[in-house]
């Protein structure tokens, strides 16, 4: 947020290394910039947003030309969902550094293949994303009910970012409307207690 505050966080993170007796690269290092290339995002005071190199990579991605490209990038997809995806990638929300004054959301779903989940707070601009978390169901989980597949959703997405919400007040987010009564549920199934 300001100088100080940020020469104060590197001696805070120096001692705990020091500490910790942990070594960092000098080399590696970079102090009092104002953005931060890292994981194929820039990092700055205003948020993360996604790396404009990566950006015109996936710009000038070509259409897959035969059957094995297309296979072997987006399997059976049609052109179209070619240029979805590459126009999603293109516009991509500028994800917000956590603040942990405000309350954290979290967003879950899940589908027959898979969960996915969103964490978001509202700065006063809008709600936009802190981080994403997705996975492919393996084949039990697969099979499970549907609200049972909701259900893991959230857990994974609690366990994921457990480093953001626990202590804290959160909200939580989803389409089934059967888990919104879970806790007054008198009969609940193994799993789902667990």
């Amino acid at each position: 947020k300001n100088e100080r505050e940020h020469l104060n966080h590197i001696k805070l993170i120096l001692q705990l290394l020091r500490d910790n007796q942990l070594y960092v690269n000098k080399e590696k290092c970079e102090f009092g910039v104002d953005q931060l290339n890292f994981l194929g995002h820039v990092v700055t005071s205003n948020g993360i947003k996604v790396d404009e190199n990566k950006v015109i990579v996936v710009k000038n991605w070509p259409i897959p030309s035969n059957a094995t490209n297309v296979r072997s990038f987006l399997g059976a997809a049609e052109h179209a969902a070619f240029i979805t995806l590459k126009e999603t990638l293109l516009t991509a929300p500028v994800l917000r550094l956590p603040d942990f004054n405000l309350t954290f959301i979290v967003v879950a779903d899940a589908s027959i293949i898979a969960v996915g989940d969103v964490l978001i707070q509202d700065g006063g601009d809008g709600e936009r994303p802190i981080t994403y978390e997705s996975r492919k169901l393996n084949d039990a989980e697969s099979r499970y009910p549907v609200h049972e597949q909701e259900l893991l959703a959230i857990i994974i997405c609690l366990r994921t970012w457990k480093c953001y919400l626990e202590g804290m007040t959160f909200i939580i987010r989803t389409d089934h409307k059967s888990l919104q009564h879970i806790s007054k549920q008198k009969h609940l199934s193994r799993r789902m207690v667990r």
